[in-house]
């Protein structure tokens, strides 16, 4: 087993304490243009405005429609069953990964399990698979329940992790590509950069942290090249497997990332949910920390008048037990509407979980869900590639046709 220890100034980047890791490349949240190499973070916090909101469609003629949901609580877990290790896998010292997809009866029982991904489809893979799947018929949850009554939750998601070893292991062979990655990026060398981490996803991977490492490299990689949203993306899986690790410098340099990625695609409330898991995990930041500034342009940029806007576009769902095509985001406002830039929309379904309600997409119309968005996500389907905008407005107490999930304009789920 090797330990992050002796590594080259480079590779520190990655691993290093600090904001190292944002200096290659932070993320401004309203300026393009990243700062040239060893600038520092302050410097480049300090040269950003509150994230900058995209010019929104004329809101002339807007139609309000409050949308009000059940009052609910979500499912929580009461009991969990650990999965049994494969025994070929344990002592070969491998560890993994395997995200389950499943719904949550009235009982609290798990049903309709699947596999939602894992750490790699060989035999031995299949095999921590199959674990996972027996484990979870054994998970007992606190139903989720709408207007006191118990309902079915679906579109669970839970990762179940397979770990030997806590602390940043990694294999002499991992590592010496890691190092590879490194310093293609300190050269901006894109090509060869993604021909290590090529060389890296084809690697029979022995540690859990090297998922979370590998996802982190493709994420400053992405970056670098300023591919935001793919940066975005690979961050994010990145925390949640640095989650299940004792690694604590490592997890807290991605969260620092996906709070600036997530603040640059104007997905506010997952901001500020990281900086909280920052905060917490932390102890607390020092007064002086830059991070600190972000979250203050966040939250000014939420309490402003100014629309915020994000772009998206109908894309298929790979993962999906049904074929399907949609746009998802989590709510920063209440109030918002959805502008069709290309294509076709069909619906918009709101989700304040457990309740939700399906509506036919209308033009010009905004849509109120009230003041506890940021716990509500909204999916929008229509033609795969159609193009839209979602407006986020600031809720200005207008008068508005109320909808229920009842109501005869609302579709079926």
């Amino acid at each position: 087993m090797t330990h992050c220890k002796g590594l080259p100034r480079t590779f520190l980047l990655i691993l290093g304490s600090g904001l190292a890791l944002l200096s290659m490349s932070s993320p401004a949240m309203d300026d393009t243009s990243s700062p040239a190499a060893g600038a520092s973070t302050r410097d480049a916090v300090a040269a950003t405005d509150a994230p900058s909101m995209d010019t929104p469609p004329s809101l002339e003629g807007i139609e309000d429609r409050l949308v009000v949901l059940s009052r609910g609580t979500d499912i929580e877990a009461l009991h969990r069953v650990p999965p049994r290790y494969p025994r070929s896998a344990l002592s070969a010292g491998v560890e993994n990964w395997v995200r389950l997809h499943f719904d949550v009866d009235e009982k609290g029982k798990p049903m309709n399990m699947e596999v939602y991904e894992s750490g790699g489809d060989t035999a031995r893979h299949r095999d921590f698979e199959r674990e996972a799947l027996r484990a979870l018929p054994g998970w007992r949850f606190k139903p989720a329940t709408l207007d006191g009554k118990p309902v079915v939750r679906e579109n669970v998601l839970q990762t179940m992790t397979f770990l030997i070893r806590d602390g940043a292991a990694m294999t002499p062979h991992f590592r010496s590509r890691m190092i590879r990655v490194s310093n293609a990026l300190s050269e901006q060398d894109f090509d060869e950069a993604w021909e290590e981490i090529g060389v890296m996803k084809e690697m029979r991977l022995t540690y859990l942290t090297e998922h979370a490492y590998l996802a982190m490299l493709e994420a400053m990689t992405w970056q670098e090249q300023g591919e935001e949203a793919k940066a975005l993306e690979a961050a994010e899986w990145s925390e949640s497997m640095f989650t299940e690790n004792a690694v604590p410098e490592a997890h807290q340099q991605v969260l620092r990332m996906a709070i600036f990625l997530n603040a640059k695609q104007h997905n506010l409330s997952t901001a500020l949910d990281h900086f909280d898991t920052l905060v917490e995990e932390t102890g607390g930041l020092p007064e002086d920390d830059p991070i600190h500034e972000v979250v203050r342009r966040i939250e000014g940029a939420l309490a402003a008048e100014a629309p915020i806007v994000r772009d998206g576009a109908i894309e298929a769902c790979d993962k999906c037990r049904d074929e399907q095509h949609f746009y998802y985001a989590q709510l920063n406002r209440g109030r918002f509407l959805v502008d069709v830039q290309e294509g076709a929309v069909e619906r918009v379904k709101i989700s304040c979980q457990p309740a939700h309600v399906t509506l036919a997409w209308a033009e010009n119309v905004a849509w109120n869900v009230g003041n506890e968005a940021d716990q509500c996500w909204v999916t929008v389907y229509g033609e795969p590639g159609s193009r839209l905008r979602l407006v986020e407005l600031a809720d200005v107490g207008s008068s508005a046709e109320v909808i229920r999930p009842d109501d005869e304009n609302s579709a079926a789920n």
